[in-house]
């Protein structure tokens, strides 16, 4: 077992959300004062850092499971030891195909806003990071929209308790999200299985009591009752609102990063500034939470 005396919680200084954490060794077995206090870590930073690990994608896997029900993605790229744990990669095999999933939200997004009971946490171990000389590339970019939200006027407070947004997941698929890139088209168990979805405009965190603006770029398609033309500029102005510095963190990953991103609390976008044969490979596993209110 760990001892919790070990912890050290440093806020970043470069943010207005997030912080360090060293004296975990997400290797091993944690007991449930160690648990805790993470978990307070994390409600209170919305996002944390734990440098210099060495995991495999099972001990990723085990590490997860300490806060809460593991919740599958939508995708494919499970890591073959791992279920559980999905991979995010530009590396091909030997016959050319990727072992993971290349493209990874390039828009601003919070995991899995298309579900009934949206992604909780989702954690992130880097295994190899690409560079361009000694710069690291494949930043993974953050913005705290509870911050933002509590940078809004009261009259837009008041604006947006009422409104429901509209999530779908066929939005990153459309031909404003993938430009050039190219997706694998949705299957009809996909489309089954995660329909539009209705979720607070503004949510409010579960555990902290927090309220937070609940819509992204990526997935967010319209405010329901609204007219399309009402809605568009309404979500463009509240996502750009969200996206001013002192919302904003991007992390530069190094070999051995734990990360967890509260999706209740924030969003993030990925940074497509490399190409092989720089490379790039991330574990990611996603925690069940609940309904949004």
């Amino acid at each position: 077992m760990v001892d919790v005396s070990n912890l050290r919680v440093k806020r970043l200084n470069n943010a207005s959300f997030g912080a360090l954490i060293s004296g975990v060794d997400v290797a091993r077995e944690l007991d449930a004062p160690m648990i805790k206090a993470v978990q307070g870590a994390m409600d209170e930073h919305q996002l944390i850092i734990m440098r210099g690990q060495k995991l495999t994608a099972p001990d990723l896997v085990r590490f997860s499971k300490y806060f809460g029900t593991i919740q599958q993605s939508a995708h494919k790229y499970s890591h073959k030891d791992a279920p559980d744990a999905y991979v995010l990669s530009n590396i091909v095999d030997v016959n050319g195909q990727n072992i993971g999933l290349a493209e990874a939200g390039p828009f601003w997004h919070t995991d899995g806003v298309y579900f009934e009971t949206p992604h909780a946490y989702t954690l992130f171990y880097a295994v190899e990071i690409p560079h361009d000389g000694d710069t690291p590339l494949g930043d993974t970019q953050f913005a705290s929209p509870t911050n933002a939200y509590d940078g809004l006027s009261e009259a837009m407070k008041q604006r947006l308790a009422p409104l429901k947004a509209i999530h779908s997941m066929t939005r990153p698929r459309s031909a404003e999200r993938l430009g050039t890139r190219k997706r694998a088209p949705l299957t009809a168990e996909q489309l089954a299985k995660h329909p539009d979805r209705a979720h607070p405009a503004i949510r409010t965190h579960p555990n902290t009591g927090r309220k937070s603006i609940y819509v992204n770029e990526n997935y967010t398609e319209t405010i329901a009752g609204m007219a399309p033309e009402e809605a568009r500029p309404l979500l463009d102005q509240l996502q750009a609102h969200c996206l001013q510095p002192q919302y904003y963190y991007r992390h530069k990953w190094q070999v051995g990063d734990v990360v967890i991103c509260d999706n209740c609390a924030l969003q993030h976008k990925a940074t497509l500034d490399y190409k092989l044969p720089q490379r790039r490979m991330l574990y990611r596993t996603t925690i069940a939470g609940g309904v949004p209110f």
